[in-house]
Formats: C-alpha cells, structure tokens, sequence
C-alpha cells in the first residue's frame, strides 16, 4: 500500500508565499502603478553579415584630406566584429559602434593635449592623403642629388625612396581593384600588409630627406584646416555622426576654458576602473520614468542648475544634463561620466566639489528619440528585445525635469 502525502496547513503557507514572492521579484512598484519589470532575453539583432552602416564622419573628414584609423572606422560602420554574435555569445557586452567609437574618443579626451599625438589617435598616417604625399615627393623630386654626399644617410633613403614608391604605385593600382570587385577582407589585407606599411617607410624616408616637421600632423592639420572642419562639422544631418566629429574636431582644436560660457569641469587623475554597460543606461531611464526606488544625487553649476545626476547604486556613474567642458572637449548632454572623489557628494552638490571628472563614453539619451536607432545601430535593437522602458522616447529633457523636481523638494 502506498503511502499518503498530506499538506499541513503550515505548508500550504509557505507555498503560497513563495509563489507571491516569485511573482513580486518581476514587479516594481512606482507609488500608483505596478510596472512589469523588464527581462533579459536571451536574444539579439542577427546582424552578423556583412553590413556596414554609412558614415557621414568617415566622408567629412576624408574630404578634408584626414583618413581616420581603420579601428575608428570600423567601429563608426560598426562592422561585423563589432556586433553581438548570439550564436558565439562573442561581443555581448560591446553595445555598439557608437558606444564603442565614443569610449575609443574618451582616451583621447583624458590625454594632455597635443595635436601630434591626438591625430595620431584618430588618424592614419598623414601620407595616406594622396595629394598631401604628392607635394612632398615633388619636393624631394627637387633637390639636386649631386650636392648629396653618396654615403650619406639621406642618400641611402632618396634611393629607397624610390624603390618604395614604385612598390606603392602597385599596391595602390591592387587596393583599388579589390575595392571595386574584391572581398572586404582582401582590402583589409592589402591595407593592412601592403599599403599601410609602405606609407610608413615613405613617411620615414621623407622624415630623413625633408625633416620631421615636414611629416607631422601638424604639417596637415593647420588652423585654415581646423576653421574648415569647425564650419564644416555642423552641416552633418546625422545626429549621432555630428555628435562623434564635433568631439574630434574639439579633441584637435581644444576650447578655451577662460573663454567658455558654460561649465568647466577639472580633469579627473584616477585610474579607477568605472563600468560603462547598457545597466547604466537602463538605471537613468527607469529613474526618467519614475520606476526606479533607487537614489540619485545632484550635482549643480553655480547658478543651482543641474548639471548631472550621480547614481549611488553599482558603479557610481553619473550622466550629463546639460553640455560641459572637460579638457578643452565639450562633453553633450547624455554622456556617461567617472566622478573622482574623496567626499560624500550625498544630496545636492557643486560640480566643483568633486576631485575630477572623466568622460566614460555617450549614451542613447545623447541622442534624439528620432535619430536614435539611425544612430546606436544594434544597440536600439537590442534594447528593445530586453524591453528597456523608455529606449525609444525618454529625452535628457525628461531627465532634467525629474532633476528640476528633486531640487524643488529638497
């Protein structure tokens, strides 16, 4: 005979509030409404093919004689290593090209400024601008060869110069057959084995022949090219692209803080290491939306106006509110911020108070609702297959309506 199971009354208790408890752990409560608490699926945009997005900050520094640097570029068309696979789980925490070419930026940013080093961040080799190399062959092509001691360095390299740019003329004559017809990966090869290579022993070559100054960014990159980019950057339709060029056109051409009518921020020294995911972005839009029970701190210019909101939950992040300066670069409204410091900024708070800040990379607040999509790439995609409240409409003006409120209670 088997034996009974019998259910006390104690028990079927203690059933009944576990189910209420697993039911409550998908919900929030804001005051008036339950909200479904969103769920990550395991799941993702399939955008593992071969697509690139157009670049219109690609475009407008290459018709300004500037070739950004192949990893720049990749991130900008968000090219296939730069997506999540779901089948390898490979780059799942990457977010975007956009994300990613904002953090490329924001090591820049931190940099003391130097013209040299900083187009060498976002720029190839300056030789890469053909009509930039031409001028500087003809000037070599100039010099009288018989007034050149043969054993001489400078001999040695005119004579190398030579053989390199014959051995260029064929590689460029293969790049440009394998970008009309060849494979994207036989470009990336030739660039990277064959046409890169030999700019750079050219560039050397001419460094010895003419003189370093002569091959130097700042040889390219004057102030009749700089009034250029600065005219031209605002003409980008796209939001997202005008947002990138205008931090690389700053990062080049840094603003003054003296004549800057906004808020300067003092340039943060810590190393700390602050994350930068997509939970951020999900913090500060359930806070817009008036979902989340979390606390946010305040911090103010001097006029009391709120410039950002500081998380205290996980990594204390903070997002701008408004446009800010840090090391010359103006920083848009919608950026992820590191706040270095050695005090409780509780409450309400100065900018100024804190030790230093550090820009981590933008946000998809940074960006209109109706560019969004066109800018973030298969980060709105995948935002909107783990259901983000708010992904496709929250505005940082909602955000400084909810920091405006906080302020008027205090």
């Amino acid at each position: 005979m088997g034996s009974v199971f019998t259910v006390t009354p104690a028990t079927q208790f203690a059933i009944l509030m576990t189910i209420i408890t697993m039911n409550l752990e998908h919900r929030r409560y804001d005051g008036e409404h339950d909200v479904p608490k969103p769920e990550v699926v395991d799941s993702a945009p399939d955008l593992t093919e071969e697509l690139e997005l157009e670049s219109p900050t690609e475009d407008f520094f290459s018709d300004h004689g500037l070739s950004l640097t192949s990893e720049l570029t990749s991130m900008i068309k968000e090219t296939k290593e730069h997506r999540y696979n779901k089948e390898t789980g490979k780059n799942n925490r990457r977010g975007s090209g956009f994300f990613q070419a904002t953090r490329y930026l924001a090591d820049a940013i931190k940099r003391p400024r130097s013209l040299e080093n900083d187009a060498n961040i976002l720029f190839k080799n300056p030789l890469s601008n053909k009509s930039f190399r031409d001028s500087l062959i003809a000037r070599v092509g100039q010099i009288d060869k018989s007034s050149i001691d043969e054993s001489s360095e400078v001999a040695f390299e005119m004579s190398y110069l030579e053989e390199t740019l014959a051995r260029l003329e064929t590689a460029e004559v293969e790049l440009h057959e394998a970008q009309q017809s060849g494979s994207r990966q036989q470009v990336d090869d030739l660039m990277d084995y064959e046409f890169e290579p030999l700019l750079d022993r050219v560039r050397s070559s001419i460094s010895v022949i003419l003189g370093k100054d002569s091959v130097s960014m700042s040889a390219i990159v004057d102030n009749e090219k700089i009034r250029s980019l600065r005219e031209g950057v605002e003409q980008i339709d796209q939001e997202g692209e005008r947002l990138l060029s205008e931090l690389m056109v700053d990062i080049l051409d840094p603003r003054d803080p003296e004549s800057y009518e906004g808020t300067v921020l003092p340039a943060g020294e810590s190393d700390k290491h602050t994350g930068t995911c997509t939970s951020a972005e999900q913090f500060f839009l359930e806070m817009a939306m008036g979902i989340s029970r979390d606390t946010v701190d305040i911090l103010t210019d001097t006029d009391g106006d709120p410039v950002m909101l500081y998380k205290r939950a996980g990594a204390r992040s903070a997002i701008t509110l408004k446009e800010v300066l840090l090391n010359g670069v103006r920083i848009p409204q919608g950026a992820l911020m590191e706040v270095d410091t050695s005090k409780s900024l509780k409450g309400v708070h100065n900018v100024q108070e804190a030790d230093g800040y550090r820009f981590l990379r933008l946000t998809s607040l940074a960006v209109s609702p109706e560019q969004r999509e066109q800018a973030i790439g298969m980060a709105y995609s995948f935002q909107h297959e783990n259901h983000m409240i708010g992904y496709d409409t929250v505005t940082i003006e909602r955000l400084r309506r909810f920091a405006g409120r906080q302020l008027s209670s205090v």
